[in-house]
Order: structure tokens, then sequence, then C-alpha cells
């Protein structure tokens, strides 16, 4: 039996190809100036053509040109003959048939011929992906794996689409900055990200960016869920923008209870078991008056990457009815207790793409992700603060992070904790950020009320 051709191969399956449009553009790329190349390799990659063949010509192009020599039909025909390709592929009629019938070069022809085959190539990889997703599912892999295979590729699909360079001189980013360069020179006292409710940290941090991955790391109940919430609840009742709380660990109740506690200055234990005084169940509906409407959306079930994902895609459409302010950051408590994203994954390989997940997330969607970490024993054995290298298992959170902050409270190291010295107090150590100082802060952490507030210095 004859073997297909790549035009039989593509007809038989069905495959979008611009046939004309790849001959056309390497044709022109052929007989006109380098410069008509040089365009059209920064918008093309290899895998854009959907025969073979054609891919073999501009990949030779690629290669003359990186090689400093111009090129025309004689440099590539001499460099693919050099190779043992031009043989293969019929002789100089693969490189003379690719001018077969094109039309005059006109302005914007080879844009829009470049166009038709990004299209082309687009709709290929997505029947791919479909494809590799059926095969997947069929061969009997989890429902969480398949989606989770689907949900990078299309995130790539993404990507790719837009790999053309934005280039911008400093005057351009400057013009485009929100506020021009009175802005830019003199921004707003503390900063232009999202404010944080700690003077000492938000002077640190100038509040957290679009994009931004902030870590709250710590031992167990050193406080993390502590400033999670407290910035969530912020963000949410002072700023008024929408906020998903991803509780993988406390109830919603619970949550809700430290809230009020936080907020009115309830002592949180005598209210969870009903020996509230007057004054204080008053501070406490006063608490509730304020908090019960705030676009402070708390989930309480178990994810993986993925599935958060598409659950902030939703949230995100339901803000889009304008019933609610639109989404501004997105807290998670805590990151390991993510679900794994494939069975049998190792807890290291998962952590590794859970982090790159939540960053890839960050800059999707473009808001700050607070990521609450736990820490491991070490520190503690060892009686000493936290420290970067205490992320070691989980170091990727550590690359990917744009700031660190470790929570450490003394007295949760000591025995006896009815010690009076060390009662209450903590200390606060940004110990990563990309954009500014790093430093220590001692807190006071106000057990009653769930809250860190400065220590008078």
């Amino acid at each position: 039996m004859e073997a297909m051709t790549g035009e039989e191969i593509i007809e038989r399956k069905g495959l979008p190809i611009a046939l004309d449009m790849e001959r056309f553009v390497l044709g022109a790329c052929l007989v006109s100036r380098m410069d008509v190349f040089e365009a059209v390799a920064a918008v093309l990659v290899p895998d854009d053509f959907g025969l073979t063949k054609h891919r073999t010509v501009y990949v030779a192009m690629l290669e003359v040109a990186a090689l400093g020599r111009d090129v025309d039909h004689a440099t590539v025909a001499g460099y693919m003959s050099d190779r043992g390709e031009l043989v293969k592929w019929g002789g100089l009629s693969v490189i003379l048939d690719l001018e077969e019938g094109m039309p005059s070069l006109m302005p914007g022809s080879v844009e829009s011929w470049v166009a038709d085959i990004r299209e082309k190539s687009a709709l290929r990889r997505i029947i791919g992906l479909c494809n590799a997703g059926i095969l997947q599912a069929a061969a009997g892999d989890s429902s969480d794996a398949v989606m989770a295979r689907l949900d990078r590729g299309i995130s790539g699909l993404s990507e790719s689409a837009d790999h053309e360079a934005n280039w911008r001189n400093p005057g351009e980013v400057i013009a485009e900055y929100p506020g021009g360069l009175q802005n830019f020179l003199c921004p707003t006292r503390g900063g232009t990200g999202l404010p944080l409710p700690w003077p000492w940290l938000q002077e640190q941090i100038c509040g957290l960016q679009p994009g931004d991955m902030f870590i709250v790391a710590g031992r167990p109940s050193h406080g993390k869920t502590v400033v999670g919430l407290d910035i969530a609840l912020h963000f949410a009742k002072e700023l008024g923008v929408s906020v998903p709380y991803f509780s993988l660990e406390m109830g919603s109740e619970s949550l809700v209870r430290r809230m009020i506690s936080s907020t009115g200055r309830v002592d949180g234990h005598r209210m969870r078991t009903g020996h509230l005084a007057e004054d204080e169940r008053h501070r406490a509906r006063a608490a509730v008056a304020k908090i019960a409407d705030i676009p402070l959306w708390i989930d309480y079930r178990q994810y993986n990457p993925l599935r958060m994902r598409m659950a902030i895609k939703r949230l995100i459409a339901k803000l889009k009815t304008g019933e609610h302010p639109p989404l501004g950051a997105v807290v998670i408590d805590h990151f390991h207790l993510l679900a794994k994203s494939h069975v049998g994954q190792d807890d290291r390989s998962a952590w590794v793409q859970a982090s790159h997940d939540m960053k890839r997330m960050a800059k999707e969607f473009q808001v700050p992700f607070v990521v609450l970490c736990q820490l491991g024993r070490k520190c503690e054995d060892e009686n000493r603060e936290p420290a970067l290298s205490d992320l070691a298992e989980t170091s990727a959170l550590e690359q990917d992070a744009d700031a660190i902050l470790f929570t450490h409270r003394p007295e949760m190291y000591v025995r006896n904790r009815s010690s009076d010295h060390l009662r209450g107090l903590a200390r606060w150590i940004l110990a990563k950020q990309r954009n500014g100082p790093t430093g220590a802060r001692d807190m006071v952490f106000l057990k009653e009320f769930q809250r860190f507030e400065e220590r008078a210095e």
C-alpha cells in the first residue's frame, strides 16, 4: 500500500490547516528582504506549520539565519542539501513550489497569512489535546488527572497564543502606569498595592500587588490563620473587594466566630462556651452587623489546584452580575492540605506542582494569592525562629513566592505555657521580598481575640 502524503493525512483526518498560507509565507520569506523573514520568525514557531515538509523548510530558514546568512533560495536549498533533506522531499521542487500561485505581496499580506497559520495551528493543538484527554479517560485515569492535563494544556495554548513580544521603552512603561509620571515617582505613601492592616508590614511590602504570591508560614498554633483571616477581612471589609477564602482545615463556623472575636474584641473561648457577659454580647452583635454582608466568600471543602482554579472562575462569573465587587485577592489555608492533582503522585512533586499552579493562577487572575504554609518541626526542635531553610521540603514555594512572612510565638516552644514572661510575645520575620527590604518586627498576640497587634517600641 502506497504511503499517504502529508496533504492526504491532513485531509483524511480532517485536521485544520492553511496549506496555501503556509506556502505563501515561506515563499515570501525567500523572495523578500530579511526583515520579512524576521517578522515571521518573531511570531511563528516550527510546530505552527501543519505539513512536515513545510516545517522542515522553516527550520532550515531559522538555522540559516542563525548562522548570519541571508534567507534565500540558494542558501536554504544548499543547507537542506547538505543534510540530505532536499532529496528526501523531492529535490528543488520543495523550494520552488512554495511560490506557485502566490499573490503579489501587498502591505499586510504576510501578516494576514501568518494569522491564518496560527489560527489553524491552535485548532490542531486543541484537537490533539482533546484526543489525548479521551485516550487518558478511556485508559482508566482519574477524572482529576484528566482534567489537570487538559487544564495545563489549555493554559499552554493560551500562553503560546500570546507569544509575540510586547516591547516597551522606559517612557512607555511610565506613561502606562496608573496615574502617570506623578504616581510613578511619588506613589501613595505605603505603596500602590492592596494595603495591609499592620503599618510595619505595609511599609515593608508596599501592599500586595496583582499577581503576587505572599506566603505566611509557621508552626501549628503560631498564628498563620489569624494573619490570613485578618488580611481577608481587611480587604473585604475595609477595601470592599471580593476575597475567596479556601479553608482546607477549619470549618466555616469556626472562621466566622474568629472574625466576630477579632472584630468585636470578644473573648473567643467564652463565646464558644456560651459564657459571654452582656457587654460582650453587645460587642459580638455589633461585630456581626459589620461583617455579615462583606464580600468574603468561605469554602470549606477539599481542593486540588485545578478544582480551585475552576471554583475561582465560577466565582468571578458570579461577581460579574454586578451584585458584588470584583475579585481582589485569594487566601488559601493551608498549602499542605491541598489534594494531589494525580493519583499516586508523591508529596514532593505534588507540592512543587501546586506551588507553580498557585503562582500561575495569581498571574492569570491578576490578584494577590495569600498562601498559608505549615512548617516542619525542625525549628521547634532546635528552639529557634523559623528561617527559609525550613521550607526545604517545599522549596518551590521559596522560589515562586514574591514575599515570605514567618509567624513565631516563643511561648509555644515552652512546655509550661503559663510562663508570664513569654505570654503573648510574638515575632514576625519577613524573610524574603523580591522588591524591597526584609526584616523582623516584635508583635503581640492577643489569644482571646485571635489577633496580632504591633508591639509598642
